[in-house]
C-alpha cells in the first residue's frame, strides 16, 4: 500500500517536472522566434515576461499581507471576546508563532488578574483564560538567532491536572522585554528575562 502511494507521489512529481520543462522549452522557442524576427520583438518579449513576473510577485505579496492582517484580526477578536466573557479588559497584547507554528496571542488583563491565550486552530476552543494565581512562572528567552520565546507555565491543579506550558515567539527583543515589564507588577519574581536559550527558566 505504502509502496503504491510512494509510486503515485513520485509519478506526480515527475509529471510536474516534465510540465515545467515543457513550459520553459516552449518559452525558449517563442523567445528565439521573436529574436529571429527582430531585436525589438525579442526584447519586447523579455520585457513582457518581466512585467508578468512583477505582477505575479505583487499579487502574491498582497495576498500574504492580507493573510497576515487576518491572522492578527482573528486573534485580537478571540482575545476581546474571551475578555468580555470574563468581565475583563485587555491592556497589553503579544502576538507571534506558537506550538506547531500556529499564530498565537497573549492578552494581559492586569486589572482583572487574568492572562488570556488565543491560538490559530480549527478546534472550537481557541482561547484559554488563566488567573495570575495559576501561573507558576513566566519568562522571555532567546529562541534561535532571530526570535524570543514568551512563555508561561501553570501550576498543577487541585484535581491533579498536570502543569501546562503556553508560549509564542516574537522577533524583537523589545517585545520580550515588554513582556517582562508588563507582567512584573502582577507576578513579581515569578517573571524574568532569561539571557540565553539554554539557561534554565
Amino acid at each position: 500500500m505504502n509502496g503504491r502511494k510512494g509510486q503515485r507521489q513520485g509519478g506526480g512529481s515527475l509529471s510536474e517536472q516534465l510540465f515545467v520543462c515543457a513550459v520553459v522549452a516552449f518559452y525558449c522557442v517563442i523567445l528565439a522566434v521573436s529574436f529571429n524576427r527582430s531585436l525589438a520583438a525579442g526584447f519586447g518579449m523579455i520585457g513582457l515576461t518581466l512585467a508578468i513576473g512583477l505582477l505575479i510577485f505583487a499579487y502574491a505579496w498582497r495576498r500574504e499581507r492580507q493573510a497576515a492582517r487576518k491572522l492578527v484580526a482573528d486573534r485580537t477578536s478571540d482575545l476581546e471576546k474571551a475578555a468580555t466573557d470574563h468581565d475583563a479588559a485587555i491592556e497589553a497584547v503579544f502576538m507571534g508563532r506558537g506550538e506547531g507554528w500556529a499564530f498565537s496571542a497573549f492578552g494581559v488583563a492586569g486589572a482583572a488578574g487574568k492572562l488570556i491565550f488565543a491560538r490559530e486552530t480549527d478546534e472550537k476552543e481557541r482561547t484559554r483564560v488563566l488567573e495570575f494565581e495559576q501561573l507558576a512562572a513566566a519568562f522571555a528567552r532567546p529562541d534561535g538567532d532571530k526570535s524570543y520565546r514568551l512563555e508561561v507555565r501553570t501550576r498543577a491543579g487541585d484535581d491533579h491536572s498536570p502543569r501546562a506550558a503556553l508560549y509564542l515567539r516574537v522577533e524583537q527583543r523589545a517585545e520580550a522585554e515588554r513582556w517582562v515589564q508588563v507582567l512584573q507588577p502582577h507576578l513579581g519574581e515569578r517573571v524574568r528575562f532569561v539571557g540565553t536559550a539554554d539557561a534554565p527558566p
